[in-house]
This record gives C-alpha cells, structure tokens and sequence, in this order.
C-alpha cells in the first residue's frame, strides 16, 4: 500500500515490468501531485501555527 491506496504500489510495479509506460507515467504524476499537496498543506499550517518560522528566527 502506498499512501494508503490499496493495489497501488502493485499495479506500478506489474505496469513496469509489462512496460506500460502510460501506466508508469500516470502513477508518476499522481505520486508526484500528492507529495507535493501534502507538502503545501503543512508548510500552509506550520506557517500559521509557528509564524516566526516564515522570518528564519
């Protein structure tokens, strides 16, 4: 299971080994997409919880 999606990590590694660069792709960006967003939504937070964090202090 990655990012709690059941079958995901499987179904990157059968679409890898049959050559489904498609499907690699695809799997690519949506991991991608999802670290990013979970990325942006805690800096969002910390900065609102901790503002002197946006100085460097």
């Amino acid at each position: 299971t990655i990012f709690g999606i059941s079958g995901y990590g499987r179904f990157a590694a059968d679409s890898a080994q049959r050559g489904d660069v498609p499907a690699v792709q695809g799997v690519l960006v949506v991991s991608i997409v999802l670290v990013v967003g979970f990325n942006l939504l805690v800096n969002i937070a910390l900065n609102r919880l901790i503002p002197a964090a946006t100085r460097g202090l």
